[in-house]
């Protein structure tokens, strides 16, 4: 033989390059090869990999994953090559191309196989340890041909000799199988004392390598056996070969010529014919192990491989033929080259990848009711033919009608054509009522969109909520009790003069009233001005207050929630059915709410500034001569009226304003108590419109069909000539001696001028509307159709002064801004400046809104649309419930500068760091039974000030105070419509440096008003009856306490470390921006594998048993800062990678036991 052609590293994407197939395990940093040489020049991995190279270069053509484990073995079959792993074969083509896979169901065993002809189609022959043989036809895999049993001994070699099956078993024999006649023993040949490791076969002859005992132990043995199988009962040769045999084969055209090889390279050629004259020769493999080896079909080389993924090929000359004739591999070109891979990390949304163009529309992108062009209609069976119709197995047939005796084929084919070729009309298929109904079908935006219950339960990692929100606008979250409410939340969040209010210290800073409305829509407004867009919030905090409010549970504005005593029966009873009801009554409470806690805790009238509106009353008595009565109230709400008639055809156009003017001034005749009289009589009764706020709030009033169809014929004739509906600019003058009701316009024109009495001009903010799931057929309906609440929003005043500026002069330009040029425009621009949204105002030219910025807010669902979507009805689909607006001429003096925002809160502020300072030094709610001292050290601020410096350590403890609803789901299952609402029972913060590392500097027990459903004693560690001032030892206080201290820390910019940080903020109900937050569970997380535990983690890493018992917040959060340090510690030595592998295979080696992890 000559030397050594070539060499080829499995583990390198290219010949002679470095190797690189590191597996997790305690082996070489390579893999094991195997090989098949024969059409295909096949090789497996140790990783599953198979791959084909051409000889005898060795380079590269395919390489693909085949299988989960080791490619055991390697056959020709199909024109192509079968590879074999634990449980598992599949027939691959030269290109990679799988053509054939099959799964044992016995699971994950060692097999062998051989492939034959003897069944008519190829057919592989399956051996297995249990000692199980099956055949299976090679074109289908699927189909078990037949199976037998060798007994109690695993089948570890499979080779065809002459016209039998040889089976190398586990105790050492060779039994001889005829599948011809259903794998029945012909002989058994009893060669080793051990395991068959290497057999082949070549005419009649056997050659056989096995194992011995050898002081009790197995040991490969020194002699390879050759049978004949016309005399299996003695070997015909004993081949000597000290070493030990590793693999062995014979030369394909050299009757006798048997090749042994041992694992350390040594080889050598015998003729087993002549024993006396061997031919020696030594594979180098570096110190590798060599396994595998096989001849070139040609004979003109042989190609052996080891256990560091290296394939060496020797043969006689330097370009050794692989096939007989000399056949090549298909040339193959390479793809061009893609573009370049957007830059994108793990928090990236999904929508953030690039999707491939395409030249058609995609399929998913047609609307269910649109016609698209698809063939024929479906063929249509007569009703005659089913009369005489006949079932034979599953087919059905029926006697052609127009069969006659003496008539030809040809005229009976003629006749009954009409009868075959009936085919359905697709355009007839759908009906008229439905082709009416498409033109009022709601865009996909309207739809109600919910994140999965099995998204909720992994912290909305999984669930893309960015795909929905293409705006920097941040969304609110529903499948919250009482989440209706959200649509009206964003609405005020856009009102920005009331959005500052709320801003203010008396109100961030007020921890004495746990329910403050006020307060607590300042710290969700906060919220949503620095939350992402990928991370929907909250209202819980704010609907916690809400539902503490007993008038609005009588008013019927809250929902049931399961498993709360009192909160059942009776408010489902109250809450008021019609959800466009319920919204407007919900704005009229909530502004008058906000308005009695102003003048409880400051007296101010701020809020009536900014939605009230100066009533008259004037009653009459019209029995008796009494002189009328005369009151003047604030209210904050305006009801629209409508006409009890519909208008004619000659009607005004602009029937909004009539309707306006008529809310305004409203006369009515009833009977009512008469204080002059002194009793009930009847009365006429004027309320006039003296003055107005600076944000008008109309309820759009719709009870029943009549007043929608009102609404929609006003809405039809205002679009005919040229209109908008409802109005999208107002003018409002008040009368100068305050005695008329005000007047309203839709143009200047038409206003009187006066010295005294200036014009107001309102824009349209905002309609809140309801979105019907189907059609309405009438709007007595509307209680028992399901449906949503969205609001469309004009965010133009969310915007800082000089975006505003530029929007507001480009809308002027191209659309005159209602009517008005680029400098008017301007002048009616409330230049206000805006501390926060500027990430939103960025991403308003990149999302490209329109021009005059209106956004529709469908809870987390947000959307850029035109200026006239807000007004569309879509039939009875969309209701209107309220319209805003907002008033944009401002002639009354202006703060001044440096007095604009001094209300504001901001983090330097010293009156932040005194409320802290006085909430930390605050005794407990249960002074007397708290025990002393106090599980934390108290903050020294003196010494310890909070900074980008400070390293915190945090965990929160929750109880559930309501059980998790369930319903039938759209598979016809139970599965839960609405999580359990959770709150929050205890929250630690632990120094993570300094002189007092790990000791805690918050330890607070939140004292709970509410019944709790369920303590979670076993995740939280909390126990009935310490939240109750009464029994209580733990330091016990408010959540709205707790709320500040964390805030005054997140203010501050400290660091906070955490395990799971997102889920427990999110319950919290606070925001701390992305750079500030180390979440130990994403550190020690090997993408996109399970997330683990923090009781595994700290096992493994640090040896500690926690949470043995319950769950304890300082211990959780002392340990994730531990696995912090640790984490720093594997960073610095740049191991985070092979540290997080050997992590992984550990937890499943062990099936993630925390013993094993403790002990390792």
């Amino acid at each position: 033989m000559g030397g050594i052609v070539s060499r080829f590293d499995a583990s390198a994407s290219t010949p002679n390059q470095k190797r690189t197939g590191m597996i997790a395990r305690t082996r070489p940093a390579s893999e094991e090869l195997t090989i098949a040489t024969a059409e295909n020049r096949t090789t497996g991995t140790e990783s599953g990999q198979v791959g084909t190279i051409a000889c005898p270069s060795f380079e590269r053509y395919a390489h693909v994953p085949a299988h989960k484990g080791t490619v055991l073995d390697l056959v020709p079959a199909a024109g192509g090559a079968l590879s074999l792993s634990k449980g598992q074969f599949k027939v691959h083509t030269t290109g990679g191309m799988t053509l054939l896979s099959f799964n044992s169901k016995e699971g994950e065993e060692n097999m062998s196989c051989a492939v034959a002809q003897h069944i008519g189609s190829p057919t592989v022959i399956v051996g297995r340890e249990n000692g199980t043989l099956s055949v299976y036809d090679l074109q289908r895999t699927s189909r078990l041909l037949l199976e037998a049993s060798v007994g109690y001994q695993g089948v570890l070699n499979l080779k065809l000799v002459n016209s039998l099956l040889a089976c190398g078993t586990s105790l050492g024999s060779i039994s001889l199988r005829d599948p011809r006649s259903g794998l029945t023993a012909e002989a058994v040949i009893q060669s080793h004392a051990g395991p068959i490791v290497g057999m082949d076969t070549q005419g009649e002859l056997i050659a056989c390598a096995g194992m011995n005992m050898f002081r009790g132990q197995l040991v490969l043995d020194t002699l390879v056996k050759v049978f004949d199988v016309r005399k299996p009962h003695q070997p015909v040769a004993n081949v000597p070969f000290g070493p030990g045999v590793a693999a062995l084969s014979f030369h394909p055209n050299t009757a006798g010529l048997l090749l042994l090889c041992s694992g350390a390279g040594l080889s050598m050629f015998v003729d087993t014919a002549n024993l006396d004259d061997p031919a020696w020769f030594h594979v180098n493999c570096e110190g590798d192990t060599l396994t595998k080896m096989n001849f070139l079909p040609s004979s003109e080389g042989m190609v052996f491989a080891d256990t560091g993924g290296v394939a060496h090929l020797w043969g006689e000359h330097s370009a050794p033929k692989v096939n007989q004739y000399g056949e090549s591999l298909d040339p193959y070109t390479m793809p061009s080259k893609l573009g370049r891979f957007p830059n994108v990390t793990e928090l990236d949304p999904f929508t953030a990848l690039e999707l491939p163009s395409f030249s058609s529309m995609l399929l998913s992108s047609f609307d269910e009711e649109e016609e698209v062009q698809n063939g024929w209609g479906p063929r249509v069976i007569d009703e005659t033919l089913y009369k005489n119709a006949r079932k034979a197995d599953f087919v059905h047939f029926s006697p052609n009608p127009h069969f006659r005796r003496n008539i030809s084929f040809r005229a009976v084919s003629k006749a009954s054509a009409n009868l075959r070729n009936k085919r359905e009309d697709g355009h007839k298929a759908v009906s008229e009522d439905r082709r009416t109904r498409r033109a009022s079908h709601m865009p996909p935006m309207y739809h109600s969109i919910e994140i999965p219950q099995s998204f909720k339960r992994i912290r909305n990692e999984e669930f893309d909520v960015s795909f929905y929100n293409q705006t920097g606008f941040a969304g609110l979250e529903n499948g919250l009790a009482n989440c209706y409410a959200n649509p009206l939340l964003q609405v005020l969040f856009f009102t920005k003069k009331f959005r500052d209010y709320t801003q203010q210290k008396k109100w961030l800073l007020n921890y004495e009233d746990d329910f403050s409305l006020t307060s607590e829509l300042g710290y969700l407004f906060h919220m949503m001005s620095i939350c992402p867009r990928d991370h929907p919030c909250q209202a819980t905090n704010f609907l916690r207050s809400l539902r503490h409010l007993k008038q609005a549970g009588l008013l019927g504005l809250l929902e049931a929630e399961r498993g709360v005593p009192g909160s059942g029966s009776e408010l489902e009873t109250a809450k008021d059915k019609s959800l466009p009801m319920r919204i407007q009554s919900l704005c009229r409470f909530l502004i008058e709410q906000l308005a009695k806690e102003e003048s409880q805790v400051c007296g101010g009238c701020s809020v009536q500034h900014f939605f009230g509106m100066t009533v008259k009353s004037e009653i009459t008595c019209l029995t008796g001569i009494y002189p009328a009565i005369r009151k003047v109230s604030t209210s904050y709400v305006l009801d629209l009226r409508y006409p009890p008639s519909l208008p004619s055809d000659n009607a005004s156009c602009n029937f909004f304003m009539e309707i306006l003017r008529q809310s305004l001034c409203v006369e009515q005749e009833m009977k009512a108590w008469f204080e002059p009289a002194g009793g009930y009589t009847q009365v006429h009764q004027v309320k006039s419109v003296l003055s107005m706020p600076r944000y008008l709030f109309l309820n759009c009033n719709i009870r029943s069909d009549h007043e929608m169809r009102l609404w929609t014929m006003g809405h039809k004739k205002a679009r005919e000539s040229g209109r908008s509906w409802p109005a999208e600019t107002l003018f409002f003058q008040e009368d100068p001696y305050g005695n008329e009701a005000i007047m309203v316009s839709d143009e200047a024109d038409n206003m009187v001028s006066h010295e005294t009495s200036a014009v107001s001009v309102y824009e349209l903010m905002s309609v809140i509307a309801f979105s019907a799931d189907e059609e309405l057929t009438s709007f007595d309906k509307v209680q028992e159709v399901a449906g949503h609440l969205v609001a469309h929003v004009c965010v133009g005043e969310g915007v800082s002064s000089k975006q505003g500026a530029e929007q507001t002069s480009e809308v002027g330009q191209k659309e005159g801004s209602f009517g008005k040029t680029a400098e008017e425009a301007e002048t009616f621009l409330d230049v206000e400046s805006a501390p926060i949204l500027a990430d939103a105002v960025d991403h308003l030219e990149h999302t490209k809104l329109t021009k005059n910025n209106w956004v529709l807010f469908n809870d987390f669902c947000i959307s850029p649309t035109s200026r006239t979507e807000p007004g569309e009805l879509y039939g009875l689909e969309k209701i209107p419930c309220l319209l805003v607006y907002r008033k944009i001429a401002i002639h009354e003096e202006e703060e001044k500068p440096d007095e604009k925002n001094k209300n504001v809160l901001s983090v330097s502020d010293e009156m932040y760091t005194d409320v802290f300072t006085r909430l930390v030094d605050a005794p407990p709610l249960n002074e007397k039974l708290a025990k002393i001292p106090y599980t934390f050290s108290k903050l020294d601020l003196t010494t310890e000030v909070p900074g980008p410096q400070m390293l915190l350590g945090i965990d929160a403890e929750f109880v559930a105070l309501s059980a998790e609803e369930k319903g039938e789901g759209p598979s016809g299952r139970e599965e839960v419509i609405r999580p359990p609402r959770l709150g929050l029972a205890r929250v630690s913060v632990v120094r993570g440096s300094g002189p007092l590392k790990f000791v805690p500097c918050i330890d607070d027990h939140i004292q709970t008003l509410e019944p709790v459903y369920d303590y979670l004693t076993q995740y939280s560690g909390i126990q009935p009856g310490d939240l109750h001032a009464s029994k209580s030892t733990h330091y016990l206080t408010t959540l709205r306490c707790a709320y500040i201290k964390l805030r005054f820390l997140i203010d501050k910019g400290c660091t906070f470390v955490g395990h799971g940080l997102k889920k427990d903020m999110r319950m919290i109900n606070i925001v701390i921006p992305p750079e500030n937050v180390v979440d130990t569970v994403d550190l020690f997380h090997l993408k996109p594998q399970r997330r683990l535990s923090l009781k595994f983690l700290a096992a493994y890493f640090l040896g500690q048993d926690v949470q043995v018992d319950a769950h304890d917040s300082i211990e959780d959060a002392c340990t994730a800062l531990r696995l912090y340090d640790k984490y720093l510690e594997l960073e610095r030595a740049g191991i985070v990678t092979d540290t997080l592998i050997g992590l992984y295979y550990f937890g499943r080696a062990n099936n993630w036991d925390v013993e094993a992890a403790l002990h390792r």
